[in-house]
């Protein structure tokens, strides 16, 4: 009887790490396009060491604003479904 509660425990964190490892993919081109979206320029044609820096902690933060969004898009996922699950049932009782 034990067995059901920890089987259903360990779907339930291998479903996690696969979603994490999915936002840490997922977050790679979003940290791109964040640094594309700040259309930065350099003065010569090869960034200075204070550029690059400025940059990479840029991309950093895009990236970590990736892992963010798909994780607040899984939460309102999770909301959508609950509440229509929720008004099925309502809808269904007598």
């Amino acid at each position: 009887m034990g067995g059901v509660g920890i089987m259903s425990f360990k779907s339930a964190v291998a479903r996690e790490v696969l979603w994490f490892m999915a936002a840490l993919f997922i977050a790679v081109p979003i940290g791109f396009f964040f640094v594309w979206l700040m259309d930065m320029t350099t003065v010569s044609p090869v960034p200075s060491e204070p550029e690059q820096v400025f940059m990479t902690q840029l991309y950093l933060i895009g990236y970590v604003m990736g892992i963010v969004a798909v994780y607040i898009m899984r939460i309102i996922k999770f909301a959508v479904v609950q509440s229509i699950i929720s008004s099925k049932k309502i809808s269904e009782s007598p």
